[in-house]
């Protein structure tokens, strides 16, 4: 029984060494600190057709806050159709709203909100579509921090969901 269980033991260390090699997920995946940046992300907004997107803004770090700087919204044509810069902080569906976002925190802004409140047109039409959204983003310590989780949720006809990461364009004072 002992030489099966130091056999079992030994298969278990080299099959899990080995996932590394193929392609398996460390501790130092996409672990990134930075003191700000930028992040991407896709999305649409139709009315008609019930199709609007959520954008998902989480704060991963333990200890140090963030501040969520700006957010613009671009259409298919490369047109800005919002600008936090002129238009304000996008509203947010949670109780934390866009602004610092203390550790373990999350914000969600909601294409429905925009419209609402008339800060984004409900109904692109089709050669407006679809957008490309920046979110802007500072470490309020000035520290180096772990880079916001970021993604991005588009929901259809039908209750029809599917979700994407969105991704860092830019970093200041990476390390």
């Amino acid at each position: 029984m002992e030489a099966r269980t130091k056999i079992l033991g030994i298969f278990v260390a080299v099959l899990f060494g080995f996932v590394p090699a193929l392609g398996g997920a460390t501790t130092s995946d996409h672990v990134t600190l930075a003191r700000g940046g930028t992040v991407v992300c896709g999305g649409n907004i139709y009315t008609k057709e019930d199709v609007y997107t959520r954008w998902t803004i989480s704060n991963v770090n333990n200890h140090s806050a963030i501040k969520l700087v700006g957010m613009r919204i671009y259409n298919a044509s490369g047109k800005a159709v919002f600008d936090s810069k002129t238009k304000g902080a996008p509203p947010s569906d949670t109780a934390v709203k866009f602004g610092v976002v203390e550790p373990h925190q999350t914000v969600v802004v909601h294409s429905n909100r925009l419209v609402e409140d008339k800060l984004v047109r409900g109904n692109l039409p089709n050669k407006q579509r679809p957008m490309v959204v920046e979110i802007d983003w500072a470490s309020v310590s000035k520290a180096p921090v772990l880079t916001p989780y970021i993604y991005f949720s588009r929901t259809g006809p039908g209750a029809h969901r599917h979700s994407r990461d969105c991704r860092t364009i830019r970093l200041v004072g990476e390390k």
